[in-house]
């Protein structure tokens, strides 16, 4: 499967990531709090994380982010509920964060990586939402798994790539940017 077979869903992946994103910044804006409260929820993990060596790190991310988008994808043919949840959860968190930061240092936090990450996430995504169109539509499950091989490597790559950067250059950027 290519990506172009699956473009249009893609595209509402993209809206509903905009949106919800938008939905997230505005809370975080009106509620001030709610990005203390998910940063001292996740301070434990970030702690145990950051004192990992360099690689180790990077595969902590690609594995996380792999798991989520693979999980995502092929959970998709449920209605495509677990690719929606997944996506409105991620852009409403991120926009939520970006609230906490000055908007130039959340785009050279975001942006080295963000610029693989966010689109794999968004194929990954609409991936799993044409399964759930395609499960309600047929509404027997007749779907050929090999046939996302192609899109799957390239979610793979993606999501690889951008650990590598998120750990290696991102930083970088950031503290160019401080």
């Amino acid at each position: 499967m290519c990506v172009l077979k699956i473009k249009r869903y893609i595209i509402l992946a993209s809206f509903l990531f905009v949106v919800f994103f938008t939905f997230g910044y505005i809370h975080g804006l009106i509620s001030p709090d709610l990005l203390d409260e998910m940063v001292k929820e996740l301070s434990f993990l970030t702690e145990k994380l950051i004192s990992l060596p360099n690689w180790q790190f990077a595969l902590v991310i690609f594995l996380n982010n792999t798991l989520k988008v693979l999980l995502s994808m092929f959970l998709g043919v449920f209605f495509g509920i677990i690719p929606f949840f997944f996506l409105v959860f991620n852009a409403y968190v991120l926009g939520v964060v970006a609230t906490g930061v000055d908007l130039y240092i959340f785009f050279a936090a975001i942006g080295p990586h963000g610029i693989l990450e966010i689109p794999a996430f968004l194929i990954g995504a609409g991936v799993g939402l044409y399964l759930g169109a395609k499960f309600i539509k047929n509404r027997i499950f007749r779907i050929n798994f090999k046939e996302f091989k192609s899109v799957t490597l390239l979610i793979i790559v993606m999501l690889f790539l951008a650990a590598l950067i998120e750990v290696y250059i991102t930083p970088s950027v950031v503290n160019l940017v401080i």
